[in-house]
């Protein structure tokens, strides 16, 4: 993580704690799936949306549901 000061840190329980060294290369999780629909003849991206990976308000497992729905709903289908 970033602070404001521009010092990394890490959060753990809550608490959080400034980097003696700090690590501007550590990358964050991936917390987003991706559903890109692609035309196969010519290679043309069609449409694409994320929707963020898990958690206790998503699901665990619904990303690909709710994707497939939104790609539903842009196509009027449902």
């Amino acid at each position: 993580m970033l602070l404001a000061g521009g010092q990394t840190g890490t959060v753990e329980n809550g608490h959080v704690e400034e980097d003696r060294v700090p690590n501007y290369n550590e990358q964050a999780p991936v917390r987003d799936a991706y559903l890109s629909v692609i035309d196969a003849k010519n290679g043309q991206l069609l449409w694409s949306e994320s929707h963020v990976w898990g958690g206790v308000l998503t699901g665990k497992n619904s990303v690909g549901a709710r994707l497939v729905k939104r790609l539903e709903k842009e196509m009027g289908k449902s």
